[in-house]
């Protein structure tokens, strides 16, 4: 049995949430739903207007493994192996705050700590359509690097997940090649989000290729794959998602579409394509709308659950968690993520062959 579940590695940081109107949001000039890398005192600006706001551990990463340790306490595994999150945090009262509360949620802390950065931050506006913006401070996350990796809990997971929050210059791009190159050697499956579409647009040639060489399970949302698939396919992207994504099916043996509302394309085995119905919800707040998916599908597929299965409980998940404020499990109504008072096995949507 593995000593953990999913060996995650991410930049850990507190998000600062705060709701605000359109205007104020457009104020800062940033398109809605992205994410911008600022330094520290671009990050204070903008919560500085901010009259108040909740503070809760995030980063898409540990929002993910936030979600797999609460579905385990649903799902009655409390005996069960953690997920363990590796990543830097500063050696401030900021970061040791994050680790408690990390540890709290059920995650193992593989954390490091860098004595003279911060500890990295997430202000995150929510528009009144739900929808959120994020201004992230990286510090410490900054400098995780390959020699900081635990070889031997990467081994003794059942799988590797990381997101595409790793990639680029001032980023540990280096230590995130490292971690998959080490699962991957070790047997152990390598699941992947590209999390946000601008690191397409920087990078897309030269991530699509390690994502080729790289990567078991790919997770993308529709803007995110249409960018992946123009890609591949030397064409636009534009159409129905469905022939639109097609070109991603070789591109790793299983490959995950998010399709928000419309529930998600799974692509396997290099063709096999299926849409799996989402779930109607009324959105709240979209904060953590994907690590949540991703943490739905991961905790079937561990359990031994088909695609299309996992693609239900994800698509569940995701649709419970943006009904909440904010990426908070402890506030999600169980009940809408479990099936036939379970929480795995799901009863699977409708699958469409397609």
């Amino acid at each position: 049995m593995a000593n953990y579940s999913v060996f995650g590695m991410g930049n850990p940081l507190m998000d600062l949430i705060g709701r605000v109107p359109a205007e104020r949001l457009a104020r800062t000039g940033a398109a809605p739903g992205t994410m911008s890398l600022v330094d520290a005192e671009r990050a204070a600006q903008v919560a500085g207007g901010l009259r108040r706001h909740e503070r809760r551990p995030g980063g898409s990463c540990a929002n993910t493994l936030r979600g797999l340790a609460w579905l385990a306490r649903l799902a009655g595994g409390g005996a069960s192996a953690p997920p363990v999150m590796t990543g830097m945090v500063g050696g401030d009262a900021l970061g040791r705050e994050l680790a408690r509360r990390l540890a709290a949620a059920g995650v193992a802390s593989g954390l490091g700590t860098h004595p003279h950065e911060p500890t990295g931050t997430s202000v995150v506006l929510v528009t009144p359509d739900g929808q959120r913006t994020m201004f992230t401070s990286l510090g410490a996350c900054r400098t995780l690097a390959a020699g900081h990796l635990d070889r031997a809990a990467i081994a003794a997971s059942a799988c590797f997940y990381a997101t595409a929050y790793l990639w680029g210059p001032d980023r540990p791009e280096g230590a995130l090649r490292a971690a998959a190159a080490e699962a991957r050697a070790g047997g152990v499956p390598v699941a992947f989000d590209v999390a946000d579409v601008l690191v397409v647009r920087e990078f897309g040639r030269e991530l699509l290729d390690w994502i080729a060489g790289s990567v078991d399970l790919l997770f993308a949302n529709e803007q995110e794959a249409r960018a992946l698939a123009a890609l591949v396919a030397g064409g636009t992207g534009g159409g129905d998602p469905v022939p639109a994504c097609a070109p991603l099916a070789g591109v790793a043996p299983a490959v995950v579409v998010k399709l928000g509302a419309a529930g998600c394309l799974v692509l396997e085995r290099g063709a096999a394509a299926a849409l799996i119905a989402g779930v109607p919800v009324d959105p709240l707040d979209t904060t953590g709308a994907g690590d949540s998916f991703a943490a739905g599908y991961l905790h079937a597929m561990l359990a031994g659950g088909s695609a299309a299965q996992a693609a239900a409980l994800g698509n569940r998940v995701a649709a419970a968690i943006v009904a909440v404020d904010g990426c908070d499990y402890e506030a999600v109504d169980s009940s809408a993520v479990s099936a036939g008072g379970s929480v795995f096995p799901p009863t699977a949507s409708p699958a469409t062959s397609v």
